[in-house]
């Protein structure tokens, strides 16, 4: 029998239909690497008399992993969908064709968002395992001259194996890559300043946004149950930190910090025509304050700093928010 092959084990995603009802896994995401892995929750007992556990007795159990790679105007959807929420249906953009569509996605500070959850599909022609209820739970952007990429944890519901890999229908997202040159940083005092060329950062080093875990599975006393049977969003603190030369310019922003001025940021990042004037697109908008600044540092021969912005609710901000998130591609759907 040949030996399993790292380099030979495919992923493949679904989107469901109803949370955790698993269906064919047809999208390929070839830009990213994902883990996939067992979480076994138990509990251990030791009788009186007895120096080893003498019961161990299995309570929970999930699968858990994590995605990463570069960030592509693509796949990226298929991970703001369920870690953000579910986006509405993508805006045509036309002319010329309308091969070009706009995808926007807006949590909300104050109500339930609407998530999108996939079936994923792990393995080779020999041996496959298929997980249910797949969320991503978490991401993270992080951007420079020299890369752009980003991370993602996951949940989802207990791995099922063995199981045969859907082999029909499949299709490889083209993955266009958000390259680090084509990214530029925006500092606005006003919702409305987001992208004026007078806010842009010119001495920007980096950025990266968090937006830390926000789903917790729910668990039930109920034998028909192999897994957890819904997930409960949790209060969530995103972050945006800036690394910008501390020139006069840069420690301008310390103002801010010691007055608590909220500030608007824009990642943006525009990649090749997809006809016409509509190039791929990426743009993350936040709301934020400064809470914390580093000491100041090397950024090769330069002195930075870095800033680390707590998103938080703006009220004047599109009738209430703190980020939205903007994706133009060639995708109609996910």
């Amino acid at each position: 029998m040949a030996e399993r092959s790292i380099l030979t084990q495919r992923v493949q995603l679904g989107l469901e239909t109803t949370y955790g009802t698993a269906v064919a896994a047809t999208k390929r995401l070839p830009s990213l690497e994902f883990s996939i892995g067992t979480n076994l929750e138990t509990q251990k007992y030791r009788g009186s008399g007895y120096k080893i556990p003498t019961i161990v007795a299995p309570s929970r159990e999930w699968a858990q992993g994590d995605a990463k790679g570069p960030i592509t105007y693509t796949e990226i959807v298929y991970l703001l969908a369920s870690a953000l929420r579910t986006a509405p249906a993508p805006t045509q953009i036309t002319p010329p064709s309308g091969t070009a569509y706009r995808w926007t996605f807006t949590p909300t500070s104050n109500a339930p968002d609407p998530y999108s959850s996939f079936t994923l599909e792990y393995g080779d022609n020999a041996i496959g395992h298929r997980v249910a209820g797949l969320v991503f739970t978490s991401l993270r952007f992080d951007i420079a001259r020299d890369r752009a990429e980003v991370s993602a944890n996951w949940i989802g519901k207990a791995l099922e194996h063995p199981f045969t890999l859907t082999t029909t229908g499949l299709t490889d997202l083209n993955n266009v890559p958000a390259l680090g040159t084509q990214w530029a940083f925006f500092l606005a005092d006003t919702p409305a300043n987001l992208g004026n060329q007078a806010f842009k950062l010119t001495r920007g080093f980096s950025a990266s946004f968090t937006y830390p875990e926000r789903y917790s599975p729910v668990w039930v006393v109920d034998r028909s149950q192999t897994s957890y049977v819904a997930i409960g969003e949790k209060p969530t603190e995103p972050t945006v930190e800036l690394t910008l030369e501390a020139d006069s310019a840069g420690l301008a922003y310390l103002a801010n910090a010691r007055q608590g001025d909220r500030r608007y940021i824009r990642l943006q990042a525009l990649g090749p025509t997809i006809e016409g004037s509509t190039a791929y697109e990426l743009t993350i908008d936040v709301a934020g304050q400064i809470t914390s600044v580093s000491p100041l540092k090397a950024e090769d021969t330069i002195v930075a700093v870095t800033y680390t912005f707590t998103v938080v609710h703006a009220p004047s901000w599109g009738g209430g928010q703190y980020l939205q998130v903007q994706v133009v591609n060639t995708q109609s759907a996910l």
